[in-house]
């Protein structure tokens, strides 16, 4: 496509003739916008595991707006920046990835609306899947059913990152970050096309140092474990995508309370769809880990309500079922705990 002296655009065709048979036209809706490459980049494999689209400024190329996936959602993806500007989902930029018949990737979004934040410098590097194989599996002797991955340090090899298997999450949290007050944590070990298992880290997003590898192993309480003698629940890792988005509540629609036998996070408050100064109260079950409206397991209905945590934003969002409530929800009262 070039530009002649009146502003006009016009494109030159090349001389090479067509192989394909040609495809029904479709004609672009007013109210939407279609880009493809080179005006987006798709970055399926990042290092959080969440895939990545960038869209160049049309102004400079140099520049772009990155989208990451929404949380149960297959193809909408919401702008970071606008995510980091805005308290709450309304108002973020949001857009479509899809595929045409020949497999590549184009974008699709409403052209009603507006960015709030600036375009940020195109910098993939930072989002790019750092692919590490060297790591061991270990327990401490003191808790049999625990499972812990030792991620070795890329600069120095006899130091590693401890990481403690999640399994109601099924990802690895990092040890020590966690005693930092700090949530990093790394997917489900993958497979590549040679059937080797590798994780994906990025050193960068610890808050922590690197600890001797020698200080593990030297305890008499570490075990060290074979691959073949550990079972994860792999089913949990395609259980983002099967979340109905209908059924899904983000702050600041929900709160955490403490229970009356003094326990953090025990009680669960959901506020009405309609009147926020009503709710319903869940207690955590253990047994079934998850959240149990107790007015309406009274009259022997269960309706349930999971905790999920979105693992690039680390912010909790929770799962309702599919029963609605039989029990009438209760007046709202503020209260000064905090979590």
């Amino acid at each position: 496509m070039v530009q002649n002296c009146d502003g006009e655009n016009y494109v030159i065709l090349s001389k090479n003739e067509h192989v394909c048979e040609m495809v029904k036209y479709e004609p672009q809706k007013m109210n939407d916008i279609i880009l493809r490459a080179p005006y987006i980049h798709v970055m399926e494999k990042t290092s959080n595991g969440t895939p990545k689209v960038f869209v160049f400024d049309s102004a400079d190329k140099s520049l772009c707006h990155i989208f990451s996936k929404f949380t149960g959602e297959k193809n909408r993806y919401q702008c970071l920046g606008c995510r980091e500007c805005l308290q709450k989902s309304k108002g973020i930029f949001t857009i479509y990835l899809c595929k045409d018949e020949n497999g590549e990737y184009f974008v699709q979004m409403k052209n009603n609306q507006k960015h709030v934040c600036q375009p940020r410098k195109y910098e993939p590097e930072k989002y790019e899947a750092t692919k590490c194989e060297k790591y061991f599996y270990y327990r401490n002797e003191k808790f049999p059913n625990s499972v812990n991955v030792a991620i070795f340090d890329s600069n120095d090899s006899t130091f590693c990152y401890p990481f403690s298997y999640q399994k109601a999450l099924n990802n690895f949290r990092c040890s020590n970050c966690r005693k930092l007050k700090k949530k990093y944590s790394i997917t489900f070990p993958k497979i590549d096309e040679n059937g080797k298992e590798y994780f994906i880290h990025d050193p960068k997003k610890h808050i922590c140092k690197p600890i001797k590898i020698s200080s593990i192993q030297k305890t008499s309480k570490f075990i060290l474990l074979e691959r073949k003698d550990i079972v994860f629940n792999e089913k949990a890792n395609t259980k983002e995508a099967k979340i109905d988005d209908t059924r899904i509540l983000k702050l600041p629609n929900f709160e955490f309370r403490q229970s009356k036998n003094g326990k953090h996070d025990g009680k669960l408050v959901i506020f009405d769809t309609n009147d926020k100064s009503l709710c319903y109260e869940y207690y955590f079950v253990t047994r079934i880990k998850c959240f149990i409206c107790l007015n309406c397991q009274k009259k022997k209905h269960r309706v349930t309500a999971k905790v999920h945590l979105n693992n690039e934003t680390n912010e909790k969002f929770i799962e309702l079922s599919n029963d609605e409530h039989v029990c009438e929800p209760k007046k709202f009262f503020k209260t000064n705990y905090k979590k």
